[in-house]
């Protein structure tokens, strides 16, 4: 008898003979003959049979996952007077199996080919699990079984929700056969999905202004995209009456809502990022996997929702992070129910698209800039200086007036909040609002749920200031961990109600003041030096001769600095060129 597929003699029990079994076991079963060599000579078994039985089975059942018992038998029988043992397998039902060890790699699955045993590539090993599956990529083998969760066990802890070994098996991370699915690959730390933003100029992808790719898990790249977004989100203000208006670029619920359909419906099956695109006049999230057979655009926007995977839509639904099924694609929607401008899900083969509009962008200028007349000299120096730097002799020269009458009429304009004003060097500069920006609270969940407070005109705009603290990873407020909130002050900032509303606020939980030029200076890896260093020998201030009022400033400045200074090292680690820590940064 020759070998083939289903059957294979080994003269001895070793590696082999075991990787033989494994592979018999992922593929159509077999049997194998311990004691007889390849071409049929009968050589039998030294020792106890009964115990060299026992340990085969042992051995085998120890090294290989999930539990093969029950598929295969360990017997033994008498050929020529001698003993040889008879091993019979039968095909598992949860395969890949593979040897506990190595896991799902090729080093740790075998297959039959013909009459060869094989170790199985990566994509025959991904193969098996897809056919050995339902058709939900969710509930499937996870090829990756070594995973955490420092991530999601955060996310859980702050929904006050437990996380567990019994948890995991009741939402579907772990299998029945006690090993991870992939609903646990996609919010574990070792996520291989990512998500790739882009900011574009124009309404075209022909120039990128900034991109980025997100990894890890999906709650984290689901928190760090909406952040990200949250950046870019400007706010135009009209006036009702004497009160400004703020109106967001895009509905926050807008934002939201899409960014969780991307991973809620995207198919898992096909490997590619979850795009977010965003132009001047819209914002796009883009998912492979087209709409569920069956659901219509009619149906999406009355709530109606198939769900391609359901377990991660549960997992979703009981940490709150969607209301209900089926709910995202109406809210939406409802979000734009005031706006002349709605969404749009058009129809693209093997993708999910939503595409939200810049409502700001849809606004007409009379409407943003607070229903001035058009034709008017505001309304003509809106247009001609959109987006840009200009002064009172440009305006004049637009306008046909004399300087100091543009002078009076781009002061009317700044204090009615169409036009946002600065001084670079002598000069005095204009823009209008979308230009610049005066925010009283900035809260971010990037930067440690901690409060932020950006007051006051910037070089650039706001937005580009807070881009500087995103692009440092959180600093100032990770290289300043003694405080915990704190407010950037710009120009004109502590004369500025926004700068009081902000110190009310954050003032019961403590907070420091930086000034633009120091949060760039930390952003940029460099310690900021104090505008005036105080006089110190032997560690002790020097001052006791100056009146009372002015050595307590001169503490409390040398104070702040210097637990400034302090923080910045600790995380930096400032250091001599010869390694040691440098003295000037340490006292």
């Amino acid at each position: 008898m020759t070998e083939m597929q289903t059957f294979e003699r080994k003269r001895e029990y070793n590696q082999k003979a075991q990787n033989t079994m494994l592979a018999f076991l992922n593929t159509d079963g077999g049997t194998l003959y311990i004691g007889i060599s390849d071409d049929g000579s009968v050589y039998g078994v030294e020792g106890n049979i009964d115990e060299i039985a026992r340990s085969i089975t042992n051995s085998f059942r120890d090294s290989v996952t999930p539990d093969p018992s029950g598929y295969f038998k360990v017997d033994h029988e008498t050929r020529e007077g001698r003993d040889i043992i008879v091993i019979t397998m039968e095909r598992g039902s949860s395969i890949p199996y593979c040897y506990a060890s190595d896991g799902l790699t090729p080093k740790g699955v075998y297959v039959r080919v013909g009459s060869n045993t094989v170790m199985a590539t990566h994509e025959h090993i991904r193969q098996m699990i897809k056919d050995s599956g339902t058709g939900q990529f969710l509930t499937e083998l996870s090829v990756e079984q070594n995973l955490t969760f420092e991530y999601a066990d955060k996310v859980f802890a702050e929904k006050d929700v437990y996380f567990g070994e019994t948890q995991k098996q009741s939402l579907g991370l772990i299998r029945a056969d006690g090993r991870y699915a992939n609903l646990a690959l996609i919010l574990s730390d070792q996520c291989p999905y990512t998500t790739k933003a882009a900011i574009f100029e124009g309404q075209t992808k022909a120039k990128f202004k900034d991109r980025k790719e997100f990894t890890g898990s999906i709650f984290k790249q689901i928190e760090e995209v909406h952040s990200y977004l949250h950046v870019y989100n400007r706010t135009r203000g009209t006036f009702d009456g004497v009160y400004r208006v703020d109106h967001p670029d895009y509905p926050d619920i807008a934002i939201r809502e899409s960014l969780i359909n991307s991973y809620i419906h995207r198919d898992y099956y096909i490997e590619g990022s979850v795009l977010v695109s965003l132009f001047d006049d819209r914002l796009e999230f883009m998912s492979v996997g087209g709409v569920m057979p069956g659901v219509t655009h009619d149906l999406m926007r009355l709530g109606v929702s198939v769900t391609r995977n359901e377990k991660l839509a549960q997992v979703f639904y009981r940490l709150k992070i969607i209301e209900a099924f089926g709910t995202g694609i109406p809210r939406i929607f409802e979000s734009y129910e005031k706006c002349s401008v709605v969404p749009e899900i058009p129809v693209i083969d093997g993708g999910f698209l939503i595409r939200i509009p810049n409502i700001n962008h849809a606004m007409p200028k009379d409407a943003v800039n607070g229903k001035i007349a058009n034709g008017s000299s505001e309304q003509q120096l809106l247009d001609t200086f959109s987006g840009v730097n200009f002064s009172k002799e440009d305006a004049a020269k637009i306008l046909g007036l004399s300087v100091s009458g543009a002078y009076k009429l781009l002061q009317r304009m700044v204090g009615n909040g169409l036009l946002a004003t600065r001084k670079e060097g002598k000069k005095w500069t204009y823009s209008d609002m979308q230009n610049q920006a005066d925010y009283a609270i900035v809260e971010s969940e990037y930067l440690a749920g901690k409060f932020v407070a950006f007051v006051g005109m910037f070089s650039g705009g706001a937005t580009k200031l807070k881009d500087l603290v995103y692009a440092a990873g959180g600093a100032p407020t990770d290289t300043i961990p003694a405080f915990t909130n704190y407010i950037v002050i710009g120009e004109r900032g502590q004369e500025s109600q926004a700068y009081k509303n902000a110190k009310q606020m954050i003032d019961s939980g403590g907070h420091i003041e930086l000034t633009e030029s120091e949060l760039r200076s930390i952003c940029a890896g460099e310690i900021p030096a104090p505008a005036e260093k105080p006089i110190r020998s032997d560690n002790q201030m020097l001052s006791y001769a100056l009146p009372e009022y002015e050595r307590e400033r001169k503490e409390r400045q040398a104070d702040v600095f210097h637990a400034k200074r302090a923080a910045f090292v600790q995380k930096y680690g400032v250091l001599q060129p010869d390694g040691s820590r440098d003295k000037k940064y340490w006292g």
